[in-house]
C-alpha cells in the first residue's frame, strides 16, 4: 500500500490501495447491515470533495476477501484513511477465536493492520524530522 498521485477532475488525489486482504468474520456479516455501519460510522467515500474510502468486493462477502481505496488530498490523508479503514473493520468483526493465525492465508488483516501502521509511523517520522530546526 503505496500512496500514489493523480491529476483529473477535481485537482490532484492522492490514493493508498490494499488490493485484498482475509478476515474470517466477513463471512458473516450481511452487505446492507456493514455499509450501514460504514455510514454511520464516517468511513465513506464523498463524491464531492473526492476523497474517503471505498471498498473493493472481490467476491461476495463469503470469501472472506476485501480490498480498500482511499483517497486523499495528500499521501499522509490516503494512508489514514486506510489504516482508519481497516481498524473499522476489525472493531466491527473482532477477532476470530476458533481460527489460528497459522492456519490463515499470507497476508491476513492482521498483518495488513500492522504494515500500515508501520508505515503510517514512518512516514511521521519522516514529517517531523524535515519540521525539526537544523542545529
Amino acid at each position: 500500500a503505496k500512496p500514489r498521485r493523480e491529476i483529473g477532475w477535481g485537482g490532484e488525489r492522492v490514493y493508498t490501495v490494499c488490493d485484498a486482504v482475509y478476515h474470517p468474520n466477513l463471512a458473516s456479516v450481511q452487505y446492507n447491515v456493514f455499509f450501514n455501519l460504514c455510514r454511520l460510522k464516517g468511513v465513506h467515500f464523498d463524491l464531492q470533495e473526492k476523497v474517503g474510502t471505498a471498498f473493493i468486493l472481490v467476491d461476495s462477502f463469503a470469501g472472506g476477501v476485501i480490498g480498500m481505496l482511499c483517497v486523499g488530498k495528500r499521501g499522509p490523508d490516503s494512508m489514514k484513511m486506510l489504516g482508519e479503514g481497516l481498524e473499522f473493520v476489525q472493531q466491527q468483526l473482532g477477532i476470530n477465536r476458533g481460527h489460528s493465525e497459522r492456519y490463515l492465508p499470507q497476508g491476513t488483516f492482521r498483518s495488513a493492520i500492522k504494515e500500515v501502521k508501520r508505515r503510517i509511523d514512518k512516514n511521521t517520522q519522516a514529517a517531523r524530522a524535515l519540521d525539526a530546526p537544523a542545529t
